[in-house]
């Protein structure tokens, strides 16, 4: 988990002060594990989402709701772009 966590972050690249979010779609139920390892023993800083249970395919588009509390669950849309 900690190698695909440095994975992540060295893809990302923040550079100081970041002010652009981190969202990390993942398939697995790994999520809360990824971003608790990005935020508290890689010491990311900018804004983190991190969602999983998100299946894609080439050419999904994902739109991403408010988080709702007290759950913490994230509404997640998937859409498929087709071209006739």
């Amino acid at each position: 988990m900690l190698r695909l966590a440095k994975a992540i972050e060295q893809f990302f690249n923040p550079v100081g002060d970041r002010a652009e979010p981190l969202f990390v779609l993942i398939e697995g139920d790994v999520a809360a594990s990824i971003g608790r390892i990005l935020r508290n023993e890689l010491q990311l800083t900018c804004p983190l989402v991190c969602v999983d249970g998100v299946s894609l395919k080439e050419l999904d588009y994902v739109d991403l709701g408010q988080k709702i509390e007290p759950t913490g669950v994230v509404p997640v849309v998937i859409k498929s772009l087709l071209f006739g």
